[in-house]
């Protein structure tokens, strides 16, 4: 009896180290990422920024030869663009915005770079969202977020795509939208994509679900819904950001859209349940 007992209360335990692994690796790469970013701006950035200002410097200085003028420029230019590169990688790295000023403006200032970079026009719509809402959560919605826009940028040719985020007393309800090429989603589940295996782990760690509604020629829309409840804090602030688009009266990132997407509510986005879930 004693000997059942122990290996019962040894397999739970293991059970609970299984449980718990995942949790921990992701935790590493995002300090892992963290670090890195750091270094990256802490070092390169500030070397950049420096040759930056002597660049600009001898640019002032007047020049006979056209030519090194002209040279001198170029080098101003690509110095310039090398700097901002390198600011895109740390903000992609780890993006300190969503820690200082939360998950609206995080993911809006990633929209419009997203946009800037990619060429896709991409509206980023939200109601509803907590002023506070625990890191973890933030932090998965974010990288969802990500790794669909970047799936969107490589696989599916749309021009256009949408973000909706959506903050309900229960949970935080996304979608990311596009209307691409799409594809089967039973065989990109057996093709074992990083990025899809990297999007249904995340939520699934937050006991959130999950949903890919896509089939050839038809786009694609990720839906994830991420409960509250079992992650919140006691006592936070729970007060909700009002309903918004990205536009150039955004007070975290001006953006410009132009996209020609249906025009819908933001509770459309994520209306479609999620089997028998509340998305």
């Amino acid at each position: 009896m004693g000997n059942s007992t122990a290996l019962k209360s040894n397999r739970n335990s293991q059970r609970g180290i299984l449980r718990a692994a995942p949790f921990a690796l992701l935790k590493a790469q995002e300090d892992e990422c963290r670090r890195v970013s750091r270094e990256l701006h802490d070092q390169l950035g500030q070397q950049l920024a420096i040759l930056e200002v002597e660049m600009e410097m001898q640019m002032r200085v007047p020049r006979r030869d056209p030519q090194l003028a002209a040279w001198l420029a170029e080098m101003q230019r690509r110095v310039a663009a090398l700097s901002q590169d390198v600011r895109r990688i740390c903000r992609q790295l780890h993006p300190s915005i969503l820690e200082d000023l939360g998950l609206v403006a995080a993911l809006s200032c990633y929209c419009e770079d997203f946009e800037r970079r990619s060429g896709v026009k991409t509206r980023f719509k939200y109601s509803g969202i907590p002023d506070f809402l625990p890191a973890s959560i933030s932090g998965c919605i974010y990288r969802v977020v990500q790794e669909s826009l970047r799936n969107v940028e490589k696989h599916s040719g749309a021009k256009c795509a949408v973000v909706g985020l959506r903050g309900l007393p229960e949970n935080i309800q996304v979608a990311v939208e596009d209307q691409g090429c799409g594809f089967d989603p039973a065989v990109g589940r057996r093709a074992g994509g990083l990025g899809l295996i990297s999007i249904g782990e995340r939520v699934r760690l937050l006991e959130g679900e999950h949903a890919i509604d896509s089939a050839p020629g038809k786009g694609t829309r990720i839906r994830l819904s991420i409960p509250l409840a079992v992650h919140s804090a006691k006592g936070a602030a729970r007060t909700p950001i009002e309903e918004g688009t990205i536009s150039r009266r955004t007070p975290f990132c001006a953006a410009s859209r132009g996209g020609r997407l249906p025009r819908r509510r933001p509770d459309e986005f994520v209306a479609k349940p999620i089997g028998g879930g509340a998305v």
